[in-house]
């Protein structure tokens, strides 16, 4: 038996699913949503992401958070997370599913580039992780573009990005600097 909020939010995530080719771009970690597969392997990247890093906590902010993969991972870690999605239908399933999985991470939705000044604050790590667009040629207005990181204040940066269009192979770029 499936709670009626949780039997509409399914449904809908079945519909959303549907309309992208039956595939979502993450991974969804609630085992009732497994059936549901995802287009990215995001746990090699995790692995990758993980296996890199120095920091073992801390603050983490992962721009382009889409549906939430990262997040629930590294606060599984002990990282506090902050997701940005500037995507409304994202952010939708990406708070559920937040709630599902009982995390705490913090969720910021929309054009935030000035609203919450989240280039003053000081991140311990960033990830960047672009698997559908280039970040250069993204809408004018949208917070996630390259402009945007390089004001960010942090002491790791994980940068990916992927098109559609290409081959399979991933390359991931990790830039650590100086805060």
């Amino acid at each position: 038996v499936r709670h009626p909020e949780w039997f509409h939010f399914r449904k809908n995530l079945n519909r959303y699913a549907n309309k992208h080719g039956g595939v979502v771009d993450q991974p969804l970690l609630h085992p009732d949503l497994k059936h549901i597969p995802s287009r990215w392997d995001c746990e090699a990247i995790f692995s990758l992401v993980k296996e890199n890093l120095s920091a073992k906590s801390g603050s983490l902010l992962d721009v382009n958070a889409n549906f939430g993969f990262f997040c629930h991972k590294f606060e599984d870690e002990g990282f506090d997370c902050l997701a940005l999605e500037d995507s409304e239908k994202h952010s939708y399933f990406l708070e559920r599913l937040r709630r599902a999985g009982n995390k705490k991470f913090r969720i910021l939705t929309g054009s935030l580039r000035d609203e919450y000044g989240i280039d003053n604050f000081h991140y311990k790590v960033v990830l960047a992780l672009y698997f559908n667009e280039c970040p250069t040629k993204m809408k004018c207005g949208q917070l996630i573009h390259i402009e945007f990181l390089t004001k960010l204040r942090t002491d790791e940066l994980f940068f990916l990005y992927r098109q559609y269009d290409q081959p399979s192979t991933i390359t991931a770029g990790r830039d650590s600097k100086p805060s």
